[in-house]
């Protein structure tokens, strides 16, 4: 892996984003909602950008954060951003917190562990409207875990990490997919459109395949067992990575990756296994030859079109690349 290529990249996105930001905080294209700036305040948090954070923060207090610690008014949802519900406040509470903006982090965390399923550790995909025996997924239980473990909230983020766990363990039949979903307490759903599998479980022997999601659960697996010690979230997180590695070519070489070797980098780190450092060399090269000449990102994962933001992508690649990078030397 060029790491120098990999911070210029990083550079050179961030100049771009920054251009995107308006007087009042906010980020262009403001329309979109959180679809837009979700994970902006993560990628200005990782990159230093302390000053533009607060502002940006400041407007989403302001136009954003209701009296329960949920976002509406002009942070509304559109997209995917609608049906898993809470993954933007996942984003917003990790950026807020890495920033030092306690006032929004502490109080957009305390409404998210709220989305948590008392029983099983799960959060409801669907938020606040969703009864106890609504959908349960892989990636929006871990970045909330991700979230509740930045916040200090070790109880939420361990019992997110022993859903995760069981959720691997009570795979039906991991030679055909993941199943990334449960409802009605455990009951794994094994059953939907074909039109929507990507969202429901990942085929190895299909393109396409949404990797984000157990490089999701496996990068977060990996940071809670650094807290916990547990030799159970250690690993299910390899478990996780390894059967993302078991997909198509594609695996590396589309915005469906991104946090597959961010996953893989979070798994090295603890592990100093050389097998994820080609995880991570594959992943970010892709990602440094995919950036467009200005500095941004066509699309990131879960995209939403039309149109992809820009903007959402550049920050996440941001977000990305920069952890791979503080990740992958920490494993050698």
């Amino acid at each position: 892996m060029d790491m120098r290529s990999c911070r210029q990249a990083i550079v050179a996105g961030l100049k771009w984003l920054l251009t995107q930001q308006e007087a009042d905080g906010s980020f262009r294209p403001a329309e979109l909602g959180l679809n837009t700036v979700h994970k902006i305040p993560y990628a200005l948090a990782v990159t230093g950008q302390l000053e533009r954070g607060a502002r940006l923060c400041a407007w989403l207090n302001e136009q954003g954060l209701d009296e329960e610690g949920d976002f509406g008014g002009r942070t509304h949802r559109e997209g995917p951003l609608a049906v898993f519900y809470h993954l933007a406040n996942s984003w917003l509470v990790i950026g807020a917190h890495r920033m030092g903006q306690f006032g929004l982090s502490m109080k957009a965390g305390d409404f998210l562990s709220t989305l948590q399923h008392p029983q099983t550790g799960g959060f409801l995909t669907r938020g606040p409207e969703a009864s106890m025996d609504g959908m349960q997924d892989l990636m929006s239980t871990a970045m909330a875990g991700l979230a509740m473990l930045n916040i200090g909230n070790v109880g939420a983020a361990e019992a997110a990490g022993n859903f995760l766990v069981d959720a691997y363990d009570r795979q039906p039949k991991l030679s055909s997919q993941l199943l990334f979903v449960q409802q009605k307490g455990d009951r794994m759903v094994n059953e939907f459109p074909d039109d929507q599998q990507p969202a429901f479980s990942l085929n190895p022997q299909r393109p396409g395949q949404w990797y984000f999601v157990p490089g999701l659960a496996g990068g977060f697996l990996a940071k809670l067992s650094e807290v916990t010690g547990s030799a159970e979230h250690l690993r299910a997180a390899q478990n996780y990575i390894q059967y993302a590695e078991s997909g198509g070519s594609d695996r590396y070489e589309t915005p469906n990756g991104w946090w597959f070797g961010w996953g893989a980098a979070m798994v090295y780190a603890v592990t100093g296994v050389a097998s994820y450092r080609k995880i991570i060399e594959a992943v970010a090269s892709d990602m440094v030859e995919s950036q467009m000449s200005n500095g941004s990102w066509a699309a990131g994962s879960l995209s939403y079109e039309p149109p992809a933001p820009i903007v959402d992508a550049t920050a996440e690649a941001i977000v990305v690349l920069t952890e791979i990078l503080q990740h992958a030397g920490v494993g050698e």
